[in-house]
């Protein structure tokens, strides 16, 4: 059983007869038995939200959103945005399949006047949605927007009837096409992504995992763990205000350091796992020497530490607070060397690999990079509907991978700054993400109530090679290079889980 979709309309009714609101960079796809639309929704004169309301046809017969199990961003005061989102869930409401092509309408009211943005996207067809395959429509370049009359408003359609006799009754002909042309008005350049989301494959079945080794040295909860570059160590810190450096070859502590005063909430490792640096709840970073297994220098922030990360060369630390503003620490002189500004808390950061950018996320929902050879002007990535939690540049620096509380990752190509792929396979708020040493795999881990998923991709295809379900909440995580192994900070254990 195949499905095509030929037609998204989105329809926008405005308080004056020009464009309040239009849509751009429209892509569609499927995921598993669900199929989705995403597109921006883009406001003009102050216009800030509209009612939303979808169709959806089905060889002539029209349903409406009360008779589907749609689910994202429709309904009243849909708010203007990038990445707005809706899906359908094929096998609940047509559990027999149909047959014939799919036409979704998509009508936008925020005033008096209507008018319309017809995009149509070609291509392949959405695959039968008992398989667990799923393909893509290839975004074409669009076509001049087109806009309707006041008399005018997209057609309705049948009413809806059986969709039992649609998908049986696979003789009967395809409703021919009879909408009127519409007026056009003045095309509005649309950005193009070099692709659209991503393919997605779906194994059947979790692996159920136990920990290889569990670590029980922390006398209260682990709150950020870390391996070094080379796998040698590894390191965790708690709610005790205290760090345990591990030889993560043996897994024997080899050093406990003190010196925070409130819950050590980020890690992270320089060069080879000679030093370390911490931060905390305390408003402190401190930069360890481990072979002296003393504090070399502590520096202090206007706010809670959230995340660390050094540049490739170990010479300088980047830190992101809860706070709007990003510094950059010297480590050898001290000294704040630049300060970076977004428009809400950092949760996560992290250095390029060739050392030139830096990339930030967080409250705002959007990833910001960081140019480190100029005066620091940032390109912003929009694409995530909620908090930003983990970054990760590809080894060779073309690609950025953000995990957020959306439950989505996105793959950013950096020589466009536009979304490369999406993935989506997690349910529930993406907590990390890493990219092995040799850029074939892309790890991601999410936590739940009780349990969490880790799941290995295909980097280059974004296709799942494997879903990992532990049976420990995972609070924090982190990936070998190799991404052989993670290590879980839950509860007051650390847990090591071979993925290979």
């Amino acid at each position: 059983m195949k499905f095509a979709l030929f037609l998204i309309t989105l329809s926008m009714l405005i308080a004056q007869p020009i464009w309040a609101a239009e849509v751009r960079n429209l892509t569609s796809g499927q995921i598993a038995n669900k199929g989705f639309v995403q597109y921006d929704l883009v406001g003009k004169l102050g216009e800030r939200e509209a009612d939303v309301t979808v169709f959806l046809e089905i060889a002539g017969e029209r349903y409406s959103a009360d008779k589907l199990s749609l689910s994202g961003d429709y309904g009243r005061k849909v708010k203007i945005g990038i990445g707005k989102r809706f899906q359908w869930d094929f096998m609940k409401d047509f559990p027999a399949g149909f047959d014939g092509e799919i036409i979704w309408d998509v009508e936008a009211s925020g005033g008096t006047v209507p008018a319309s943005a017809n995009k149509s996207l070609s291509g392949g067809g959405l695959a039968d949605p008992t398989t667990g395959m799923e393909s893509v429509e290839q975004l074409q370049k669009a076509e001049p927007k087109q806009a309707a009359s006041a008399n005018t408003r997209p057609r309705k359609g049948k009413k809806k009837g059986s969709a039992k006799s649609a998908a049986n009754d696979k003789s009967q002909p395809q409703p021919a096409d009879n909408r009127p042309p519409a007026e056009t008005v003045p095309e509005t350049p649309q950005r193009v992504p070099e692709q659209p989301v991503a393919k997605i494959s779906d194994p059947t079945a979790f692996m159920l995992i136990e920990p290889a080794t569990t670590l029980a040295l922390h006398s209260k909860d682990i709150l950020s763990v870390a391996f070094s570059s080379d796998g040698s160590r590894a390191a965790s810190g708690d709610r005790d205000n205290t760090v345990i450096v591990w030889d993560a070859r043996t897994w024997t502590p080899t050093a406990t350091l003190k010196g925070h005063s409130n819950n050590v909430q980020a890690l992270a490792f320089a060069g080879k796992g000679r030093q370390l640096a911490s931060g905390a709840n305390d408003q402190s970073v401190i930069i360890w020497d481990l072979a002296a297994q003393h504090s070399r220098r502590t520096f202090k922030t206007e706010k809670s530490v959230t995340s660390l990360s050094y540049s490739p060369g170990g010479t300088h630390l980047a830190i992101g607070s809860k706070s709007n503003e990003t510094s950059i620490l010297d480590v050898n002189s001290g000294g704040r060397t630049r300060t970076l500004r977004s428009d809400n808390d950092i949760l996560t950061i992290a250095y390029s690999p060739n050392g030139k950018m830096l990339a930030g996320g967080g409250k705002e929902k959007s990833v910001r990079v960081w140019s480190l050879t100029g005066n620091g002007e940032a390109r912003i990535l929009e694409g995530h509907r909620n908090d930003i939690s983990s970054l990760a540049f590809t080894p060779d620096g073309g690609y950025l991978v953000s995990g957020g509380d959306d439950k989505s990752i996105i793959i950013w190509n950096l020589a466009t700054y536009s979304i490369h792929k999406m993935l989506e396979g997690h349910q529930d708020k993406v907590i990390a993400v890493a990219v092995t040493r040799d850029g074939r795999r892309l790890l991601s881990a999410d936590s739940q109530r009780s349990e969490g998923t880790i799941i290995v991709w295909d980097l280059k295809s974004g296709s799942i090679i494997k879903r990992i379900r532990t049976n420990k909440k995972i609070r924090c995580i982190s990936f070998s290079h190799d991404g052989s192994m993670a290590l879980v900070g839950s509860d007051k254990s650390m847990l090591v889980y071979r993925l290979d």
